[in-house]
């Protein structure tokens, strides 16, 4: 197994290292029952209303309409559309106010949570509340919303962002304070000082271990087809992997001369200069994918 690395400017492949990943083969979801509000990885004090959540409710439990999932000394990753993972950090709450695709809006209620946005498509309505301030999300990126400093902040990306009134778009390498009573003002901010939080951290891992899980799950889909983790390979969009137990999103290519290449495009994570993306070539590495593509 191997997991995608910056090193310097580029993203090279090397064996993984086994944390931050879900129990191998852990649970039996398929490729059919991810929807917005799944779970997909939880570690330490989880609850989602009464229920604890452990390891064996990756992939099975979800947030509902109206349904809140709070941390104590505990982290989780929740599904939104395909290509959109919550993280929501240690003694923090978020509510499900709108599970639908084309209309997905979470609610920070306590805490600090971020969003990392690999793929976005025109008809998504993607918003994260906190208090009285809706904070749509536009571009791919990195978002952190930190209820406890009243902050909005966007590493890579770009928002919309709604307080009592006042509106502000909000690019990559700028903050907005919310709370006051006068106009929202984007301002620059350091990224380095962030980028050694606790939250931040986590939050990079888990994207290099998807990326990885991107790898492991295109070969095992296009080598082992129909079978009890799905349908096989179908195009873009959410896949189980049975060996990370988790979900992991691909975005496919609908161009001829990607397809003549044998391309594919998998997610690859957050790092100090932002999310980057990868280009494998399937041919070489997954030569049964690339026949699915042809």
């Amino acid at each position: 197994m191997y997991e995608a690395i910056e090193v310097g400017s580029n993203w090279k492949l090397f064996p993984g290292r086994g944390s931050l990943r879900g129990p191998a083969w852990g649970t039996s979801a398929s490729v059919n029952s991810a929807v917005p509000g799944t779970l997909n990885y939880v570690e330490g004090q989880v609850s989602m209303g009464n229920q604890p959540l452990n390891s064996n409710s990756i992939g099975s439990a979800e947030l509902q309409r109206g349904d809140t999932l709070a941390t104590e000394n505990g982290k989780a990753e929740i599904l939104l559309t395909p290509g959109v993972f919550l993280r929501v950090g240690d003694n923090s709450s978020v509510k499900m106010i709108s599970p639908s695709l084309a209309d997905t809006e979470v609610g920070l209620s306590k805490g600090h949570a971020m969003v990392e946005v690999a793929e976005i498509h025109p008809e998504n309505v993607i918003r994260i509340t906190e208090d009285r301030a809706t904070t749509q999300l536009l571009k791919t990126g990195l978002y952190d919303f930190d209820l406890g400093q009243e902050q909005v902040r966007v590493f890579e990306g770009k928002a919309l962002v709604e307080d009592g009134g006042a509106h502000a778009t909000v690019k990559g390498g700028r903050e907005v304070r919310l709370g006051s009573n006068g106009p929202l003002r984007a301002q620059k901010f350091n990224k380095s000082l962030y980028e050694e939080g606790d939250l931040y951290r986590w939050s990079s891992l888990r994207s290099a271990y998807l990326a990885e899980a991107n790898v492991d799950a295109a070969g095992f889909y296009a080598a082992n087809g129909w079978g009890p983790w799905g349908p096989g390979w179908w195009g873009a969009g959410w896949y189980w992997d049975p060996l990370f137990a988790a979900y992991t999103s691909f975005l496919g290519t609908e161009s001829s001369s990607a397809r003549s290449a044998g391309v594919l495009f998998a997610l690859v994570g957050v790092s100090s200069s932002g999310l980057r993306m990868v280009s494998l070539r399937m041919q070489a590495l997954l030569p049964p994918l690339q026949r699915e593509l042809s």
